[in-house]
Order: structure tokens, then C-alpha cells, then sequence
């Protein structure tokens, strides 16, 4: 029985289209003889970031038009279901809308193809992804998508694989990919712009990007330009220079690591100036203070920063290289005074930054001193998310809300209809 709104029966099926006070073109279709009136959204979108964000936004708002009901009673292809209820709001309750992510991790999921899997990337890069899936898996409607190199083992069976082998071509099977899903969160190293390229491409794509805009990984690509921004706003940073700079002699050792390098890949400790400013070679030069190592997890949106976790990093230092062995998250009451102070600042001031932020710190007699701002997810998100308390995943996911103006990460939404054929009867 169809009830409490604006139908109509007997009138001949036609095809209609109505332009909403919201903006939004919506179209709707009578069959069978029943028509419905205006179909109204249920909040207006706002679009109130900055450009940065707005093709985030823009991603998100299309989603949320496909949730729009077009059809509002049984039709040919549904086999049978009918109209339960067309409340005051136009929806119908039959089923619910799912958002399809797509986990993209660069190193297990195609970006090498055409060579060797490097086993502490591959195995850091699988951690990272199956943590990532674990989370996301754990939501109410969310399917996940993840690319995957064939020559690594399947994933868990409630991911979606698509699996390539040397034969395929990256960009080919990365673009069809895109296409399949509704978001992407994209796993990547910032090095030769790699990760700046992907998040391009979502963008391109007109798909929602879970990950800081290209522009905010383009700036914090560059450790020298990263920490000069910080350092500009008079946030504590590890001094960086490059090799034409003048730097006063001192004593002590010094660390040469790529500018847009990662982690400790490439990262040689000299004993002095003299010898680092000849390894230097494009890269940069930063005194070797000691200290404890710390990292940040952070989610970050509009200029603003929530403390997630303090990680404790155990680097060991082997001749001239560094390795990160383990990372752990430390207490709840190390989330508060100054590094909850320090993530605030880093926010402001590179107000770009969106979604899981990880921040290298050194934690000095005198002060708390940053080493690099990470526009992605972090190895430090295994630690967390296997903490057990609490989903960093649905935390990144309920930004969209604040972008979009609309709860669908809770428990009501809007409904729709689906064809046997797994095709949504939607706009």
C-alpha cells in the first residue's frame, strides 16, 4: 500500500524531469500506472571548503544523487519487489545503498609489475592494506575493491581482488578499476610523484579521493618545503639544507636521505658535515640529534587535527643505514598537552592536509621536533588498528558527512531499489 504522498493512479506512463529548489536535476519515472510527485533530496549540499576539496566534494555529491530514487514500484527486471512504504520523504525502505571503496596499495597491488617485489616494502605494504580492509570491511555498507600483484597471495574473501600479472598493463587495469568503484583510498610513496599522480587520477576520474588532495601531497613531498612551512609558523622542526647551502660546521654525525624519499629507503648517517655534504647528491643534509622516536596519527580536515595516537619507533642503526623495527601505540594520556597542541599547528598550517595524516617526530631534551608530514596512511596504522579501540577507518569515512551534510556511515539512510543483475534502480 502506497501512502502519505503525492500519487496518482491511472495516468499513462511518461518520463518526467524536475529541477529542485536544492540544485540538483532529478529524474524520476511513473510505471504501472502510479506517478510520484517531486522527489526532494533530503538535505541541500553544501559545498563550503576550499578549492582543494571541492572535487572531493563534488565526488561525494554525485554518490549521493545515485541514492535518489528513480523508481518507485515494481518494474520489469526487479521480479517482484514492490513499494513497502513512500514516506513523507520519498524513500523507499527495500534496500541499502553501499559505497565501493577501492584499496590501492602501490607496491602489492600492481604498481611493480615489471619488477622485483622489494621484501620489506611488499611486506610493509601488506600490512598496511590488509589492516586497511579489515577496518573498512567492518562497516555497514562499504564493499571493498583491492588491486592485487598475482604474485602474492590472495586476501581475505571479503575483498574483492583484481588480480595482475606481468602480462597486464597498470594503467589500463588501474583506470578500469576506477571505474568499478564509487572512492578510492590510495596507499602510495610520495617518491617521484607517484602518490600525487594517483590521487590526480581518482580526481580525474570523478571519484571520491580518501587521501589529502594532489596539491597537499605535492608540498608534502618535499621535506625541505614541508619543513620550511612549518618552520614558518614557528612549529619545532629538524633542520634541512641541501649541499650548496652554507651550513656551520659542527661536530657530531649527519643524515643524507632523498627529498621525496620514504621512510628510512635510501637514509645514510655520515660522522661528519664534510662526508654527508659529498654523499649529498641531490638530497638533503639534517643533523643526527638524539632523541626519542615518535610518529603521529592523526585525521586531519579543513585546517583542523584529531589526535589519534603517540607511536613509540624502534629505529636500530646498522653502519651507516637506518631500519625501522617496530612501532608501537603508546597510552591514551600521551594524546594530550603538546602533541594534541602540536597536531593542531601542523594542521593550520598546511590546511590542505585531509584525512589520516602520519607525522615523524623526534621528541628532544628541550623540545618536540618534526622530521616529515606523510599525506597517506602510515605503517603506524597496523599498531592502531590493531589497538582494538576504536575504527580509524569509519573515523576518516564520517568526514564525507562533513563534507556532504548527509549521515550515511550510521544507521539511517536513504534506501534503494536493486535488479537481480545487482544493478540499482537509481539516477
Amino acid at each position: 500500500m502506497v501512502t502519505e504522498s503525492s500519487v496518482k493512479p491511472d495516468l499513462q506512463v511518461r518520463e518526467m524531469a524536475a529541477q529542485c529548489q536544492d540544485g540538483v536535476l532529478v529524474g524520476f519515472k511513473s510505471a504501472n500506472g502510479v506517478e510520484v510527485g517531486n522527489i526532494e533530496l533530503s538535505e541541500r549540499i553544501q559545498i563550503q571548503v576550499g578549492l582543494d576539496n571541492s572535487q572531493r566534494v563534488t565526488g561525494f555529491a554525485y554518490w549521493r544523487i545515485k541514492r535518489c530514487i528513480a523508481l518507485t514500484i515494481s518494474a520489469p527486471g526487479l521480479h517482484g519487489l514492490t513499494v513497502d512504504e513512500v514516506n513523507d520523504r520519498n524513500y523507499i525502505k527495500q534496500e541499502v545503498t553501499t559505497m565501493r571503496i577501492l584499496v590501492f596499495e602501490y607496491v602489492t597491488g600492481g604498481g611493480l609489475l615489471n619488477e622485483a617485489l622489494p621484501a620489506s616494502l611488499a611486506t610493509e605494504g601488506d600490512q598496511m592494506l590488509r589492516a586497511l580492509v579489515r577496518d573498512l570491511a567492518a562497516i555497514p555498507r562499504i564493499e571493498v575493491v583491492a588491486t592485487r600483484d598475482d604474485r602474492l597471495p590472495v586476501l581475505d574473501a571479503s575483498v574483492q581482488e583484481i588480480r595482475l600479472n606481468a602480462n597486464d598493463s597498470f594503467r589500463q587495469v588501474w583506470w578500469c578499476a576506477l571505474d568499478r568503484v564509487d572512492a578510492v583510498w590510495p596507499i602510495a610513496p610520495e617518491t617521484g610523484g607517484v602518490l600525487e599522480r594517483l590521487c590526480s587520477d581518482v580526481l580525474k576520474a570523478g571519484k571520491v579521493l580518501l587521501n589529502s588532495p594532489p596539491a597537499s601531497v605535492n608540498l608534502a613531498a618535499s621535506k625541505m618545503r614541508t619543513l620550511a612551512s612549518l618552520a614558518e609558523q614557528g612549529i619545532p622542526v629538524v633542520p634541512a639544507f641541501t649541499a650548496q647551502d652554507f651550513i656551520p660546521d659542527s661536530a657530531g654525525c649527519w643524515v643524507v636521505k632523498p627529498d621525496d624519499g620514504v621512510g628510512c629507503e635510501g637514509l645514510r648517517v655520515f660522522d661528519s658535515l664534510q662526508q654527508a655534504r659529498q654523499a649529498a647528491r641531490g638530497g638533503i643534509l639534517q643533523p643526527y640529534l638524539t632523541g626519542l622516536d615518535l610518529s603521529l596519527s592523526l585525521i586531519c580536515h579543513q585546517g583542523a587535527a584529531k589526535l589519534l595516537s603517540v607511536n613509540r619507533q624502534q629505529i636500530r642503526r646498522t653502519g651507516d643505514t637506518l631500519t625501522l623495527e617496530t612501532c608501537a601505540v603508546s597510552p591514551d594520556h600521551e594524546c594530550g598537552g603538546s602533541f594534541a597542541q602540536l597536531a593542531s599547528r601542523i594542521a593550520q598550517a598546511m590546511p590542505g592536509l585531509w584525512g589520516y595524516v602520519g607525522v615523524d617526530l623526534l621528541q628532544c631534551e628541550q623540545d618536540i621536533r618534526v622530521l616529515e608530514v606523510n599525506p597517506r596512511l602510515t605503517s603506524s596504522y597496523v599498531a592502531l588498528s590493531s589497538s582494538q579501540q576504536f575504527n580509524p577507518a569509519r573515523q576518516v569515512l564520517e568526514l564525507l558527512e562533513q563534507n556532504g551534510g548527509d549521515s550515511w556511515c550510521g544507521q539511517t539512510a536513504p534506501y534503494v531499489l536493486r535488479t537481480t543483475e545487482g544493478k540499482s534502480c537509481v539516477l
